[in-house]
């Protein structure tokens, strides 16, 4: 069973989740000419960002 959620998943997939969300980041401070945000905040971004796509994933399957 854990072998099709797995599949379900795709976890490779979502991996890049993480660059999307630094990409975003990097741009949007530089165009704001501020800092980067603390790195407790990039992680809450980035675990919620992988999670949403990993919910996108499963309801287009489902769908």
């Amino acid at each position: 069973m854990l072998k099709a959620w797995i599949q379900l998943i795709r976890p490779s997939n979502v991996l890049t989740a993480i660059s999307d969300v630094l990409a975003g980041v990097a741009l949007a401070c530089l165009f704001l000419q501020s800092e980067l945000p603390e790195t407790e905040s990039l992680i809450w971004i980035t675990l919620s960002s992988m999670l949403l796509y990993t919910g996108g994933i499963v309801f287009n399957d489902v769908f």
